[in-house]
């Protein structure tokens, strides 16, 4: 790995006392340094600022820096090139960033050392008239500002499923299970699964529930609601408004996404730390 790119928060103040410094390390170790332009306002020292759609074609290593949302807008970026994300997490949950910074360095160095396991994550396609989007979280229906129900056609492959009121409906990966889908009341689904949860936002419904569906399906929402204002969202970052009876194909898309696993921590493990679930007497003590 001689180019490492570095995608960045600017707004973490953690991010700014960093940031300089681990250029730095990286350059003692004779890499080559590219930092996404958004964060050249935060650097002490001069670096090498390139686009962030840029990076994906200069970089063996993508080190994402702040929260899941960091590491999801470098997901989007690197798109189906295959260059490997490095999470580093400064935000607050963090499910998909696990490596936190008092390990920063000890965990980098593995990496640069080839000591470290790749993750592939199941990455969505939604198909919007002419246009496609890819999701490594989730796509998002929903109703804009005015919070009013929206009316929704749901499809799986050519089988119609039922339509419902509601505030919307989130078709999610298994690593988006624990994002948006899992406040909705989806299930927790192990990202090692290849799997469509389509979760619904607060349907008027007491018969409508969650589903978990085959990767090899299509699924197909059409919006049936006639206001204006609702929101196609990719990931929570990027959107579109849709008129009504558009119609959105979604289906497993052909690439996935590389995460970097440099700790040895489970899916589980995570799971426990990040949502506080508890037990009878400390984990470690029952071990």
């Amino acid at each position: 790995m001689k180019n490492v790119g570095i995608i960045c928060n600017p707004n973490k103040p953690e991010a700014k006392k960093i940031l300089s410094k681990l250029i730095l390390w990286l350059e003692q170790r004779e890499k080559k340094v590219l930092v996404g332009q958004d964060a050249v306002s935060i650097l002490n020292k001069p670096a090498v600022a390139i686009s962030l759609a840029e990076l994906k074609n200069r970089c063996d290593l993508i080190i994402a820096m702040g929260g899941d949302g960091t590491l999801l807008k470098a997901a989007r970026y690197v798109g189906a090139s295959g260059v490997p994300i490095f999470g580093v997490n400064i935000g607050s949950l963090g499910f998909l960033t696990d490596i936190v910074l008092d390990e920063l360095y000890a965990r980098l160095n593995d990496v640069l050392c080839n000591r470290f396991k790749i993750d592939r994550r199941m990455v969505l396609e939604a198909k919007i008239g002419k246009d496609r989007y890819c999701a490594l979280n989730d796509f998002v229906i929903s109703m804009g500002a005015s919070c009013r129900m929206i009316e929704l056609e749901i499809y799986v492959s050519e089988d119609y499923v039922c339509k419902y009121p509601a505030d919307g409906v989130i078709v999610a990966t298994p690593t988006g299970s624990t994002a948006y889908s899992l406040a909705s009341g989806g299930p927790i689904v192990d990202p090692r699964m290849k799997a469509i949860v389509i979760s619904p936002i607060c349907p008027h419904s007491l018969g409508v529930r969650p589903m978990v569906v085959h990767p090899d399906e299509k699924v197909k929402i059409i919006v049936k609601s006639k206001a204006e204002d609702v929101r196609f969202t990719v990931d929570g970052q990027t959107g579109l408004q849709l008129p009504s009876d558009t119609k959105i194909v979604i289906k497993r898309a052909r690439h996935s996404i590389k995460l970097i696993k440099a700790k040895p921590m489970s899916f589980y493990e995570i799971l426990r730390n990040k949502l506080k679930w508890g037990g009878r007497g400390d984990y470690a003590k029952r071990t």
